[in-house]
């Protein structure tokens, strides 16, 4: 195999320019690499078990012309997208100022516009329990005025059937009929006033209170963003401990305790982890 690895190998990186083009950006041997790529794989998928150390030996030597060749894929790949790269990141710099202008003139005005808006809402809401304050000392007010002419009808009721029965008692019969018509009339005026009062207090008070016109959204969004900061990581895992928070609060930092057992190799010794080993072959 490490014959047909060495003979069947395409063009390596630096030629890229030299051959024409098959399809659009890809040149000839980079279409190569994939014919030559899967030949190799399927050819390596049926071998067997290593059973002597000559194929140990020539399975060592195909590992490093695979590696070998892998390198050069790479290198293909970079020649081929380098001139890509350089113009997206050319265009990316030119676009970076501008959008960072913009960015930085968004976060003044949403800044401006939210501290307006907070303001506003306070001030509002200041002024709308005012005008409660005073719609609702208005409605009590009513009240208490239709309370005292009710209680007046009342007290003009009891005099005027006092005084009927003093008439009818001196025999003026028409005089007393005459007093407690008078009177009847006069409390159904009264009457009707307090319920007037009344419907005032009740109109006065539910009427809704509005200080001005809702604030122009400008087709804008208005979005409340909630995040989470630990401020005391013993009482986080003493509540876990305890059932009084999911397993996903104290989810442990993998890639510190990976580059920490890199670091310890088999001194890594940790509560709670072990040390997992994985052996690959480089080259």
């Amino acid at each position: 195999m490490t014959e047909a690895i060495a003979q069947t190998a395409p063009a390596v990186a630096g030629q890229a320019d030299t051959i024409p083009a098959v399809k659009p950006h890809i040149n000839r041997a980079a279409l190569e690499w994939v014919t030559k790529a899967k030949l190799w794989v399927d050819r390596v998928a049926k071998l067997g078990p290593i059973n002597s150390v000559d194929e140990h030996t020539a399975a060592v030597e195909n590992r490093k012309q695979l590696g070998i060749a892998k390198r050069q894929v790479e290198e293909v790949r970079k020649d081929h997208t380098a001139p890509f790269r350089t113009a997206v990141e050319t265009i990316n710099t030119f676009f970076k100022s501008p959008a960072a202008n913009i960015d930085a003139a968004i976060e003044i005005e949403d800044k401006r516009i939210d501290t307006f808006e907070r303001a506003e809402k306070e001030r509002r809401r200041v002024e709308e329990a005012r005008l409660r304050a005073e719609r609702e000392a208005e409605a009590r007010r009513l009240r208490e005025e239709a309370d005292r002419i009710e209680a007046e009808r009342r007290a003009a009721a009891e005099k005027a059937l006092q005084e009927a029965e003093a008439l009818e008692a001196a025999g003026r019969i028409d005089e007393a009929d005459q007093l407690l018509a008078a009177a009847s009339d006069e409390a159904t005026a009264a009457q009707h006033e307090a319920l007037a009062l009344e419907s005032a207090a009740e109109i006065t008070e539910s009427a809704p209170v509005l200080t001005a016109p809702p604030l122009s959204k400008g087709g804008l969004q208005r979005r409340t963003y909630y995040s989470a900061e630990v401020t005391d990581l013993r009482e986080l895992v003493k509540a876990w401990l305890a059932g009084d928070a999911p397993a996903g609060c104290i989810i442990p930092d993998e890639k510190y305790l990976n580059g920490l057992a890199r670091v310890q190799t088999s001194g890594f010794s940790i509560p709670g982890c072990k040390l997992v080993t994985t052996r690959k072959i480089g080259g």
